[in-house]
């Protein structure tokens, strides 16, 4: 039983964190667009 309960734990983490990694490959293409559009 307690085995189940920590494989539910480690899939709803890993299910977390998804939505972070979108959010963070966003900014970075924030970042871009906007260094580019700032240099000339």
């Amino acid at each position: 039983m307690q085995r189940t309960s920590i494989l539910e734990d480690l899939e709803d983490e890993n299910l977390n964190l998804t939505p972070l990694i979108d959010c963070v490959f966003l900014l970075l293409i924030f970042f871009m667009v906007t260094t580019v559009f700032k240099q000339p």
